[in-house]
């Protein structure tokens, strides 16, 4: 005999999605009792606020944060938000062999990460300064121009090779990359005429 109230076939199963995309769930943490009363102006109070937007995404234990900010870049940029601009030190060198495209994925870092500074005051007033260094709006890449007439070379204003040999501290990177470049700038001269045969 058949069991009583027994579900029909199918009655269980949860209603798939019309489409085939995956639902992403970003996972959200609930207002702590420190955050809802912390006092505004303060960070408490400004990690609520994010978090009543539904903006404040919080990285589960054991997890890599460097995916979740990555996959909400492109993202909001596949939703038509062209500026995107990511704020980390955070180079990512450890994820570029996983890179279909290393070149590209270093090329859209240098468009779309925004570099912080955090700088202590060395007086007793405890203040806090935040300096955000947002990408230059050229690249630092040899380039030619559109005529094709002229190269530009990078340059970076570092220690010169003999002083870095003589001290044995070669450049590091990061001082590469925070040192002021000039450009150095070759141009095609026209080759003369070839002269012409003695009659």
């Amino acid at each position: 005999d058949e069991a009583p109230n027994s579900p029909e076939p199918g009655e269980d199963e949860e209603e798939e999605d019309d489409d085939d995309a995956p639902d992403i769930v970003y996972p959200h943490e609930g207002i702590t009792e420190a955050e809802r009363t912390a006092s505004a102006g303060t960070p408490l109070a400004l990690i609520r606020g994010w978090k009543e937007l539904g903006v404040l995404v919080c990285v589960p234990f054991h997890d890599c944060d460097d995916w979740y900010w990555l996959y909400a870049a492109l993202h909001s940029f596949q939703r038509g938000r062209e500026q995107v601009q990511v704020i980390s030190n955070d180079h990512m060198r450890d994820h570029h062999w996983r890179m279909d495209s290393q070149k590209a994925f270093v090329q859209w870092q240098d468009r779309h990460m925004t570099r912080v500074s955090i700088l202590h005051a060395e007086d007793a007033s405890l203040k806090v300064t935040v300096q955000l260094c947002p990408p230059r709006p050229y690249s630092l890449r040899s380039q030619v121009s559109q005529d094709g007439q002229a190269w530009h070379f990078p340059i970076p204003a570092i220690r010169s090779r003999a002083e870095q040999l003589s001290t044995g501290r070669p450049a590091s990177a990061k001082e590469l990359e925070a040192a002021e470049h000039r450009w150095l700038v070759a141009w095609r001269t026209p080759l003369p005429p070839p002269p012409e045969p003695a009659s």
